[in-house]
């Protein structure tokens, strides 16, 4: 405690100027860690980019933007595996309405979904072997003549993913992750 107390003491006996230079240089030193540890920069910032696409035949509509996190603008390209330091936001919205003529009846499905896609880097070792790694939730309403789903689900590349309907919380068997990638797959924002 003593020593701390005399660190202290000698800190103050240094002018303005001597201690924001020694600031600067833990800044500094604190910016060179996370760099060694795989959160700095490997390739050049994200740009945002928006895109939409419509089935010819008007079956339906893919609409998305991704802006760039924190992550994809200070260490585009690695990551420190969490999705608090995101590379990438994807918002994405999907609407789809199909008849099939079948010989015995007429089947009908619709999907509307609005989801937010999370992107971050995660896994390997100061920054090396490092994977792209997914974060999402949104909301859907699926109707079809077999079966209906309406509710909020969310997920992860490293875990299930559930919905939360009236029907209360289930498995949802990665559809959502599915439908949103075909959706960033349409609309060029993967």
């Amino acid at each position: 405690m003593k020593g701390a107390n005399l660190r202290m003491k000698k800190l103050d006996e240094k002018t303005k100027g001597e201690q924001i230079f020694i600031l600067l240089l833990i800044l500094a030193a604190s910016a060179a860690l996370l760099c060694a540890a795989g959160c700095g920069g490997g390739k050049s910032c994200e740009k945002p980019s928006c895109g939409s696409e419509e089935a010819p035949d008007g079956t339906g509509t893919a609409r998305g933007c991704s802006i760039p996190g924190y992550g994809g603008c200070l260490s585009s390209g690695k990551g420190c595996n969490s999705a608090c330091w995101p590379q990438s936001y994807k918002l994405v919205t999907l609407s789809i309405k199909k008849e099939d003529e079948d010989e015995e009846e007429e089947e009908k499905t619709v999907i509307n979904m609005k989801a937010c896609d999370t992107r971050y880097y995660g896994d390997g070792c100061l920054g090396c072997g490092q994977q792209e790694k997914s974060s999402y939730s949104g909301c859907i309403k699926m109707e079809g003549s077999s079966n209906s789903i309406n509710g909020l689900f969310y997920g992860s590349s490293d875990s299930g993913e559930k919905i939360i309907s009236c029907s209360g919380c289930m498995d949802l068997d990665g559809l959502g992750a599915e439908l949103i990638q075909g959706a960033e797959s349409l609309t060029g924002i993967e």
